[in-house]
């Protein structure tokens, strides 16, 4: 022990005991680091000293698998989250985008012009489906006093079929 250290260690022990028990200390100490130092450590054998090490190299592995697993996942869930955000929100703008259905047979009507000149059967369902939108606007409006609840069931019944019809192909 060097002498500051022992000058520190006395100062100490003179604070918990009286001059004479702090010297007694002092010199128990001195006393028990000579056995330390005439008693050397024993050092580990090479063996413990490997097994130790591959232990230590093992442990670090598997940390760092785990760190790199850990990354991956949060990678994934980034990538996750980003994919049903864009669904969401395709869902939610072509959603608000939507035309009520007379304006879309109305943008369809063009379309409908082309097909008609090749295909008879498209001419025939365009004709109906003109005749049932004017049959249900003059219900709407009830510009026709004389129609009876027959032909307001007729006119449903036109309409499902025509539907049913045109979608088929």
């Amino acid at each position: 022990m060097t002498t500051e250290n022992e000058k520190q260690l006395k100062t100490l022990l003179s604070q918990f005991y009286d001059s004479e028990q702090s010297d007694q200390a002092l010199d128990d100490i001195n006393w028990a680091d000579k056995v330390f130092d005439s008693q050397p450590a024993a050092a580990p054998s090479d063996s413990v000293t490997s097994r130790l090490k591959q232990n230590i190299t093992a442990r670090l592995a598997q940390q760092k698998l785990a760190h790199i697993r850990l990354r991956r996942y949060e990678a994934v869930a980034v990538a996750a989250a980003i994919v049903i955000i864009a669904f969401a929100g395709l869902r939610f703008f072509t959603a608000t985008q939507t035309l009520p259905k007379l304006a879309v047979i109305a943008s369809a009507a063009p379309i409908l012009d082309v097909f008609a000149e090749t295909d008879s059967e498209l001419e025939t369902l365009e004709d109906e489906i003109d005749q049932l939108q004017s049959d249900i606007l003059a219900l709407r409006f009830e510009q026709d006093n004389d129609i009876n609840e027959d032909l307001v069931d007729q006119l449903e019944t036109d309409f499902i079929e025509t539907e049913t019809d045109f979608w088929k192909g």
